[in-house]
């Protein structure tokens, strides 16, 4: 059985965290093995298999610690040593893990305390730095002059966790232009698919046998390539991306490197499956499925949480109201209740009309039960329909 498969199995014997992120955080798992013996050529330089994940739920309820933990754990089992990297590390002190051991992973449990310490004086440059890193080099300015010759062939996985209350209230424009998240795989949950009040302790047996998968993968390299077959099915699911928006241009920075991600998703599918360096057809599809799920899910968070003006909060908080109704509303309720003014509310719907997102009804007879009964008058009504 593939390391993917058992490792999700795994998980879900001993915590009750949603699927989604075992799936996730079990490919940078294998990401972090792999490290940079397995590359694919693309263009003018390599692809190395490196994964930048952040888990996004409510605090708690949903183990997004426990998820990193179960991964953290099992990379130490294992015979590879030194590969996990500290994001509290200084630069010089990541410059130099990084010129013993090009690649590894890291383990963030909370991404407002690395985006906090990103804001400190003597880490200035390390949004720069870790951007780099995401990219597979350190170009020269980042050593000292005559020192080195920069590198160019990192593999370095990020996990990380935090609250969407966080994304939203801390983001601002920036940081998706220029920073950091774009090079994220976004992974939400709002629910859970069972319950676990007193998760047993894990197999020892089956620990041991997940950590002597992921040392049989450490030992593998190659270079990878796309047959024809798996080529003409990545283009097409590419083009079906590259050619529409998911957010007007809010989510755009997402597109090149998510259509990068799923490249990568197919090289550790397929180191996990058989260890060839031909990415089979298969494999590339499956890639793809977790790729569109990861983009759409980029999409809602850009639509429906992200907020950076005074309009946007408006249309959020309608949209919630109107959600939480599941069905027709009337107009004059609706505005008592987003306490907006007719001429902030008369825009807010106006963005909904021209955006096909809510469905409206006039000159509807109803009966208002609260204070006559006998009395029938003209409502105007609107309901949510969705974003697409």
């Amino acid at each position: 059985m593939p390391f993917l498969e058992r490792y999700r199995e795994y998980c879900q014997s001993v915590t009750d965290a949603p699927w989604k992120f075992h799936e996730y955080i079990g490919l940078a798992t294998v990401a972090a093995v792999m490290g940079n013996r397995w590359r694919l050529g693309i263009g003018d330089g390599w692809i190395y298999p490196n994964l930048w994940i952040i888990l996004v739920a409510a605090s708690s309820r949903f183990r997004k610690s426990t998820c990193l933990k179960i991964s953290q754990r099992m990379i130490e089992r294992c015979s590879v040593r030194d590969i996990e990297l500290s994001w509290r590390a200084s630069e010089e002190a990541l410059i130099e893990q990084l010129n013993q051991r090009p690649y590894g992973i890291t383990y963030c449990d909370e991404l407002a305390s690395f985006a906090g310490l990103m804001g400190r004086d003597f880490m200035r440059g390390g949004k720069g730095l870790w951007a780099s890193v995401y990219d597979g080099r350190l170009p020269r300015e980042f050593f000292k002059r005559g020192q080195h010759q920069g590198r160019a062939d990192l593999a370095v996985s990020f996990t990380a966790a935090t609250t969407m209350e966080w994304l939203v209230d801390q983001l601002n424009e920036s940081d998706i232009r220029g920073g950091l998240l774009p090079r994220f795989l976004v992974v939400p949950a709002y629910s859970k698919e069972t319950s676990m009040p007193l998760p047993p302790m894990g197999d020892q047996k089956e620990q041991a046998a997940l950590a002597a998968e992921l040392d049989r993968i450490s030992l593998t390299e190659g270079d990878m390539f796309l047959p024809r077959e798996s080529q003409r099915l990545y283009t097409q699911w590419f083009m079906r991306y590259d050619n529409a928006k998911l957010d007007g241009t809010r989510a755009d920075p997402w597109i090149p490197r998510l259509a990068t991600c799923c490249l990568k998703i197919a090289m550790i599918l397929q180191v996990d499956h058989d260890g060839q360096r031909s990415i089979q057809p298969a494999i590339i599809q499956q890639a793809c499925q977790y790729t569109s799920w990861a983009m759409q899910q980029v999409g809602t968070l850009c639509q429906q949480e992200l907020t950076f003006s005074k309009h946007e909060e408006q249309v959020k908080r309608v949209r919630q109201l109107l959600q939480r109704e599941e069905g027709w509303t009337r107009l004059r309720d609706l505005q008592r209740t987003c306490h907006l003014s007719k001429q902030d509310l008369d825009k807010v719907l106006a963005t909904c009309r021209a955006s096909e997102w809510i469905q409206e009804k006039r000159d509807v007879w109803v009966t208002d039960s609260d204070t006559n009964p006998d009395e029938r008058k003209k409502v105007q009504q609107i309901r949510w329909l969705g974003m697409t």
